[in-house]
């Protein structure tokens, strides 16, 4: 998935390698305890966690690394993920020519050149139970099985996704018990929802809304700097936009302070440069 409301839920039921350290785009060890990277930096070895399992019992080893690996890049793998679903991770590990197992708690990924955010991509990319890989190949997003505090228990399409803490789980046990997700598309019925207290949690309420909640003596808003970028695109295939002179003066034409004050009520920042501040790349264009 790629999108933000599946990758909430996926985050809780999946996990990787390594993953984001609160609050930062730093990584820290998750499934595998640490890793080195060769002098020539393009072979990483990963040393696994052990006691790890996934939510049907599997055990976490190398080799349900590699298979999670191969599913998405290598075409020759019996549960070969085709088509869209697998194109994100074959674009973003394009660089990963070989995944080998040296051991049961050892894993080396070989690249085709030194690349500096592949432990990021780590960070996201979910190890999933090879058993539920063989048992659900062409139907894995209904049976979704992976290492995290919380275990798949339904989903009802369009409407709610239901998760169950996992008491098998390595780390530190999670408080709940169960997470229900609701689908609710229409932001103000999300705030109606919460001001009644059929829900505890509300996310993505509205930016002109917002105020609303800091002032109610019931609800508390919790908000931090996100890496969203909001944008216009151009389509190329149009007559005209194809002229990089016209992109460049619907892009002068467009103020972006009024949007920033209204359309956001003050809670974003006019963009410089296709990357928000706090990623990594980003540079001022003030101070260049």
């Amino acid at each position: 998935v790629s999108d933000s409301e599946s990758i909430e839920v996926g985050e809780i039921l999946f996990e990787g390698l390594v993953k984001w350290r609160p609050g930062t785009t730093d990584v820290e060890p998750a499934l595998a305890m640490s890793w080195r990277m060769s002098p020539d930096a393009l072979h990483w070895t990963f040393e696994l966690r052990r006691g790890v399992v996934f939510h049907d019992g599997t055990p976490l080893d190398a080799d349900a690394v590699v298979g999670s690996f191969e599913r998405v890049i290598d075409a020759r793998h019996p549960a070969y993920v085709r088509g869209d679903d697998g194109l994100y991770w074959r674009t973003l590990l394009k660089d990963v020519r070989r995944v080998t197992a040296h051991g049961p708690g050892t894993v080396e990924l070989e690249v085709a050149r030194p690349y500096a955010p592949l432990l990021g991509q780590l960070a996201m990319f979910p190890i999933v139970s090879p058993a539920a890989v063989r048992r659900w190949r062409d139907d894995f997003r209904l049976h979704p099985v992976g290492t995290g505090a919380f275990a798949f228990e339904s989903w009802d399409v369009g409407e709610q996704v239901v998760v169950k803490r996992f008491d098998r789980y390595w780390g530190a046990r999670p408080a709940l018990e169960r997470i229900v997700f609701r689908v609710v598309i229409d932001a103000r019925q999300r705030l109606v929802d919460l001001q009644s207290g059929s829900v505890d949690l509300a996310a993505a309420i509205l930016p002109d809304e917002q105020s609303f909640v800091e002032l109610h003596p019931d609800l508390m808003l919790h908000h931090m700097a996100s890496h969203d970028v909001s944008y216009l695109a151009f389509n190329l295939s149009r007559a005209g936009f194809a002229d990089r002179r016209v992109r460049r003066a619907v892009s002068h034409a467009i103020n972006k302070e009024p949007i920033v004050k209204l359309a956001y009520q003050g809670r974003a920042i006019a963009a410089e440069t296709p990357l928000p501040p706090g990623e990594g790349g980003y540079q001022d264009r003030k101070s260049v």
